[in-house]
């Protein structure tokens, strides 16, 4: 297997994985759909 075919393979895998809703003691997901970040405000 080269490494264009294990991209492919772990994209498909992962893509599964998101629209599967079955869950088990070995899965996990997380999802982040943005990113939101705020500065401390300067004493």
């Amino acid at each position: 297997m080269n490494r264009g075919d294990h991209d492919e393979t772990e994209k498909e895998i992962t893509d599964l994985a998101l629209k599967s809703p079955v869950m088990s003691q070995n899965t996990a997901r997380v999802a982040v759909t943005e990113v939101v970040r705020r500065h401390a405000a300067s004493p």
